[in-house]
């Protein structure tokens, strides 16, 4: 009978940790803007020329902006290209319940792409992801 339980105890435990939340940490992000001010001017992250000047602002309820690491980006195109940076808090501007960042974002063979975001703490812990799209402005690379 010993022999039957302690593999039971084990892979109930297993399941445990697996099904085991992830922390995060108490920001949300509510809403976001976003505006191209250049198309095909600037270098992407990854070293790739002529990307477009992406400038977000994320709306957020009550930051405390001194435990803000950064923000977590993560771009995905509608062809499945990737890009992921962390952008830290002395590129970043704070304004009341605002967050604005930069960007330099190349379409390649996608026509839209969605980005998502997570506030970063000085902890490590990340907010909920959130997410929206952007459309390939009219001519952008």
């Amino acid at each position: 009978m010993k022999k039957i339980i302690i593999p039971i105890l084990a892979l109930a435990f297993i399941s445990l940790n697996a099904c085991k939340k992830k922390e995060t940490n108490n920001y949300k992000i509510t809403g976001s803007e976003y505006t191209f001010t250049q198309i095909n001017n600037c270098n992407t992250p990854d070293g790739g020329a002529n990307g477009s000047s992406l400038d977000i602002t994320l709306y957020m309820d009550n930051p405390d902006y001194n435990d803000i690491y950064g923000i977590r980006t993560l771009y995905e195109g509608d062809k499945k290209e990737k890009s992921e940076q962390i952008t830290r808090v002395i590129d970043i501007i704070f304004q009341d319940n605002e967050v604005s960042l930069y960007r330099c974002l190349r379409f390649g063979n996608s026509n839209s792409g969605t980005y998502t975001l997570t506030i970063v703490t000085m902890d490590g812990l990340e907010s909920v992801p959130y997410s929206f799209n952007v459309v390939r402005p009219a001519g952008a690379n």
